[in-house]
Order: C-alpha cells, then structure tokens, then sequence
C-alpha cells in the first residue's frame, strides 16, 4: 500500500500538465485560429492578418513545450516540423524562429518586440502580453 501511494505521488506531476497558450505581444490585436498557428510555425504563413510579420519565438531543440505545442496543435513530431521548416528555409519564405532559453526570457522577448508571438503555460502569463489561443485538450 505504501509502494502504491509513493508511485501515485511520483505519477501525479506527470499527469497534471499545465495549459498552453499562444501569447503575442499587445501589438497584435485579433485571437489566432489553430490554422493560423500550424501555418506561421511550419512556416506555410509569415504575415498577421494586420499584414505585418509575424515575429516568432520558442525553445531550443527538444524542449517539452515545443513538444506540447508541436503534437497538440501541429499534429508533427519536432523531426517532422523540423523538416517542413528547412523546406521553407531553402525557399527563402520562412525566418526561423527565435529561441528563448525559458519561459520567463520568452516573455520578455514578446512582450517588447511588435508582432511577437510565442507559447507558455498559462501560469507564466502577465498583463505584458495577450492571448492569442488556448490549447483545449
């Protein structure tokens, strides 16, 4: 029984995940649709509905979060939005994503660049930046 609470205890971290949410600095006025999030990531889309670039942010290689975004709302493995990326590169269409070393940094880097939009867990938000979509699981 003891076993069965200590395992449970160790379990539960991993079973509670915190909620995504797509953030962009204050700049961007209008929610974006999960279309609209696949299009900018996997480079297909550079422009806002504003007409202004979008500036992006994320994680360096591997990070969870970019997991979480990349499986939840992509629908890729990181290998595969990697790969649809280096398509887009070597067309000239596309500017790679910034990296943020953590939340915090990515939040910063949003909130003071116009156009910027990146993803945390929902209890990193601050009034500095908006959100722009809700991962619904």
């Amino acid at each position: 029984m003891k076993n069965l609470l200590l395992t449970l205890c160790c379990l539960l971290p991993a079973l509670v995940q915190a909620e995504l949410v797509v953030v962009g600095n204050p700049s961007i006025k209008s929610e974006l649709s999960r279309r609209q999030i696949i299009d900018l990531y996997l480079g297909k889309a550079t422009l806002l509905s504003s007409g202004y670039s979008a500036e992006l942010f994320e994680y360096g290689s591997g990070h969870p979060l970019n997991h979480q975004l990349y499986q939840s709302v992509i629908k890729r493995t990181e290998n595969q939005v990697l790969m649809n990326r280096q398509k887009q590169l070597i067309s000239g269409k596309f500017k790679s994503p910034a990296i943020a070393k953590d939340q915090t940094d990515l939040l910063d880097k949003v909130a003071s660049t116009p156009n910027a939009i990146g993803y945390v867990e929902s209890q990193f938000l601050d009034d500095r930046v908006t959100v722009l979509f809700k991962l619904e699981e």
